[in-house]
């Protein structure tokens, strides 16, 4: 849900409404679950964020012990934007995550599947059933899961953000990455859904 311009409060279905191809029908809508903070990737995230933020505390109280005076200023300027990105790295990425999931909406339909961000600026992605040459699911055990489309991208740079992607740090969806369904509810029955929409 998201307010509109007027005041008034956008259902799901609202949302896609204007990108619909004429005849087009909406099978399925969704947002991620706010409720689902980490991800398999966090057991890698999580320790290396913690040793990470204690190396720069370290490095911070070490630099600020031995120089002198004029020149703590600068060393204090310089080592707060690494423990300010440790911390959140830490801890805000989680609000940061849930911000961008109030805003993130997924629909598929008849004829393709969208991904629609409101942020900052809006980010609409699509994918028509024809052009899904790949679907690959990994569905948690209360049914909530993750659904990507198409052959992910093997570069380096690819697989380190798609490690970023739902992290609340960094993460840029661009035209070469894959579509993602993050941490939806019946993961299972929507990925039946578009099955059963590519077999027809």
């Amino acid at each position: 849900m998201t307010g509109s311009g007027t005041g008034r409060v956008l259902s799901t279905y609202e949302v896609f409404q204007k990108h619909l191809n004429l005849g087009e029908k909406i099978l399925w809508v969704g947002q991620p679950n706010p409720k689902i903070h980490f991800t398999s990737y966090d057991a890698i995230l999580i320790p290396f964020s913690l040793l990470f933020s204690a190396v720069m505390i370290f490095v911070f109280v070490m630099s600020w012990s031995i120089m002198q005076d004029d020149s703590r200023i600068f060393s204090l300027i310089f080592m707060a934007f690494f423990i300010v990105s440790g911390l959140h790295f830490v801890f805000g990425r989680f609000y940061t995550k849930a911000w961008k999931k109030k805003r993130t909406y997924y629909a598929v339909t008849n004829e393709r599947v969208l991904s629609l961000y409101r942020g900052w600026k809006q980010n609409f992605k699509e994918l028509t059933i024809s052009q899904i040459d790949q679907i690959c699911k990994d569905v948690r055990t209360d049914g909530n899961g993750n659904i990507s489309f198409g052959k992910p991208n093997l570069g380096l740079f690819s697989a380190w953000n798609n490690i970023f992607l739902n992290s609340g740090l960094y993460g840029v969806e661009t035209a070469s990455q894959q579509l993602h369904f993050f941490d939806i509810d019946n993961a299972d029955e929507v990925y039946k859904i578009i099955q059963e929409m590519k077999q027809s």
